[in-house]
């Protein structure tokens, strides 16, 4: 699980999407990167797809967020040099 949230969030970071707002980016690259453990037969007990698939998208806003953030910190320090 940790290397499939490392790849998640370095993917929404460098990945980015021009028709797609802000918001949106993170959840969908973070869905899109789940499609192939949802589809995957079940091996024990019964899986729930759906709080996995939550998990992506609620993890894809916060690193849209990260990134919003991150980007708005970085136009302030290139504005004052």
């Amino acid at each position: 699980m940790y290397w499939q949230a490392l790849i998640t969030a370095i993917a929404i970071f460098v990945v980015v999407l021009p028709s797609v707002p802000w918001w949106g980016q993170g959840p969908l690259i973070a869905t899109a990167l789940l499609m192939p453990q949802l589809i995957l037969p079940l091996v024990r007990g019964a899986y729930v797809w759906y709080v996995a698939l939550l998990n992506a998208i609620v993890f894809g806003f916060a690193c849209s967020l990260v990134k919003l953030s991150l980007a708005d910190i970085g136009h302030f320090f290139a504005a004052a040099a």
